[in-house]
């Protein structure tokens, strides 16, 4: 297993020690479609055509708040252990050698979101008006 030192030098990147250039792509979708065996496919066919063309790092959505399509979160701290969507894309990325940036929310109500988190925070009695408060 391959194992990756990232550090900074002043305003640039290395790692190992070396200058790391960053050439990627985003994957917002990664974990959603991983987590259904049958579209795992997906995910190993982006890594390995990312690597294919020299690309070697990808941002992706490392979050799926309440609801009911599959959340990673179900409710604050507490995680479906089931849900093995996020496992299985950074597996992939290792065995491809891609760095991976994870999104921990994101601005939308779709998949939970920075409103998510404040409705959250309301039904355990915090005074929050607006979302713009997370």
């Amino acid at each position: 297993m391959a194992v990756f030192l990232l550090k900074k030098n002043g305003i640039h990147f290395v790692m190992n020690n070396k200058p790391l250039y960053s050439n990627g792509f985003n994957g917002y979708w990664m974990m959603y479609m991983s987590s259904d065996p049958s579209t795992r496919t997906k995910v190993t066919s982006a890594f390995q055509q990312a690597s294919k063309y020299g690309m070697n790092i990808a941002r992706t959505w490392a979050f799926s708040d309440g609801g009911d399509d599959e959340p990673l979160q179900i409710s604050p701290g507490s995680y479906d252990e089931d849900m093995h969507g996020l496992d299985f894309v950074i597996s992939e990325a290792r065995k491809y050698e891609i760095c991976v940036i994870l999104s921990l929310v994101n601005n939308y109500k779709d998949y939970g979101g920075r409103s998510h988190y404040v409705q959250w925070a309301r039904e355990r009695g915090q005074q929050l008006s607006h979302y713009e408060e997370f």
